[in-house]
């Protein structure tokens, strides 16, 4: 007989109800052109600005149920202003979220979006953003995000977020990944 502990089975039940989710939604890889058309008419992803660790299952399940992510990703609170939002959330506003998973979205979210949360505003300005901004967004690494700031910083402004598509470590794909979380602000015409 197969025993799993408590926790384990309310993670799996996460994960499942997670994938169920995606694959309704078509956030699973391998669309076709319809499913790009429509995506990109369509809210972005927030969910790839969650940084991989752990708590960022639960942190996308339970947050993304009652507000969205957009909201969260540019908040910056401590670990006592976050475990009083998520009791708020679970209290006030009754958001299905398991006492258990508490620890965990109180500790992914003050460590991601605490204090040195570097992300302000979105979408993301990529002729004002540092780096570190840079690097939170989907494909770009610590070199991509720096031949970004040195392609800026020798060109001038970026006039439109296809410019990116003239740094090296940008190829069309990332581009597609990123375009709808960044913006060149105000039009320098």
């Amino acid at each position: 007989m197969l025993r799993i502990c408590r926790s384990e089975t309310g993670l799996m039940r996460r994960r499942l109800v997670l994938l169920l989710c995606m694959l309704a939604f078509g956030s699973v890889a391998g669309g076709n052109a319809i499913d790009s058309r429509v995506s990109e008419m369509q809210e972005p992803e927030w969910r790839l600005l969650l940084p991989e660790d752990e708590g960022r299952v639960e942190v996308e399940l339970s947050c993304s149920n009652c507000h969205g992510l957009k909201q969260l990703i540019t908040q910056r609170k401590s670990e006592a202003g976050w475990r009083a939002s998520v009791q708020k959330m679970a209290s006030s506003y009754q958001a299905p979220i398991d006492r258990e998973d508490f620890p965990i979205l109180v500790s992914y979210l003050s460590k991601h979006f605490g204090e040195g949360n570097v992300i302000e505003e979105l979408p993301i300005n990529i002729n004002s953003c540092s780096a570190a901004v840079l690097k939170r967004l989907p494909g770009i690494s610590t070199e991509t995000a720096e031949e970004i700031i040195r392609f800026r910083d020798s060109n001038g402004r970026f006039t439109n977020v296809e410019d990116l598509l003239h740094v090296k470590g940008i190829d069309k794909g990332t581009y597609r990944k990123l375009k709808a979380f960044i913006t060149v602000g105000e039009s320098t015409k």
